[in-house]
C-alpha cells in the first residue's frame, strides 16, 4: 500500500506514505518506522542532515520533520484556511534549499501557481517559474520537468535560484501528467541518470 516513495540521500532508506502515515524503511534490515500522520501524502524529499520535507495532504503547506520523528512543523507560507496545495518537494544540492509545486491558488493566497524555491528554517518563497507545473528535479546543472507531455531540461543556477538558458527536449511526447496534481512519472539521479514512465 505504499505510495510516492523517495530516497534518503545516503541511499540507505526510503520514505513513503501508507495507511495515512509518513513512514520510512531501512533497506539494510527492512524495519519500517512510522514518522507522523500524513492523511494523503503528496511527495517527500530527504536531505543528508536527516530532514524530511513532505506534503501531508492534497491541500496545505509543506512540512518538515526530523528523521527521528516527532511533531512536524509547517514550512511553506500558506493561509490557514486555504485550499492551495504545496507538494512534490525536491532538495537542491546544498541540502538547505528546495523546490516545490504550488497550485489551486486563489487571489487571497500568498503564492500563485508555479514552481517555488524555499529554504529550511525560512518562510520566504522564491518564484522559479509560473509556466512550469508539477514535479521538478535538479541534476547536472539543469532543472528537469514535463511540458506538453515531453520531458525537458533547462539550465538552472541553484545559487541564484533561477533558470538561465533555453530548454531542450529529453523525451518527446512520452509522459502523461496526473490531472489532479500534475505529477509526471520521472526521476533523475545526482549523476544525471534518468528513469521515466
Amino acid at each position: 500500500g505504499a505510495t510516492f516513495p523517495f530516497w534518503s540521500q545516503d541511499n540507505e532508506h526510503i520514505g513513503f506514505f501508507a495507511q495515512r502515515k509518513l513512514k520510512s524503511v531501512d533497506l539494510g534490515g527492512g524495519a519500517v518506522r512510522i514518522l507522523c500522520d500524513a492523511p494523503s501524502g503528496h511527495g517527500g524529499a530527504w536531505n543528508r542532515a536527516g530532514t524530511i520535507l513532505f506534503s501531508a495532504s492534497i491541500a496545505g503547506p509543506l512540512y518538515q520533520i526530523d528523521v527521528g520523528g516527532g511533531a512536524p512543523t509547517p514550512l511553506t507560507p500558506i493561509h490557514r484556511d486555504s485550499a492551495q496545495s504545496h507538494c512534490w518537494p525536491s532538495f537542491l544540492p546544498d541540502g538547505e534549499h528546495f523546490l516545490y509545486y504550488s497550485f489551486r491558488s486563489v487571489p487571497a493566497d500568498f503564492l500563485r501557481d508555479g514552481i517555488y524555491a524555499g529554504r529550511i528554517g525560512g518562510t520566504d518563497a522564491h518564484l522559479i517559474s509560473a509556466d512550469v507545473a508539477g514535479n521538478v528535479a535538479f541534476s547536472s546543472g539543469h532543472l528537469f520537468y514535463v511540458r506538453d507531455r515531453s520531458l525537458v531540461a533547462q539550465p538552472f543556477d541553484p545559487e541564484r535560484l533561477r533558470l538561465t538558458g533555453s530548454l531542450r527536449s529529453i523525451a518527446d511526447q512520452e509522459l502523461d501528467s496526473d490531472r489532479t496534481t500534475s505529477l509526471s512519472g520521472f526521476t533523475v539521479s545526482e549523476t544525471g541518470v534518468l528513469v521515466l514512465q
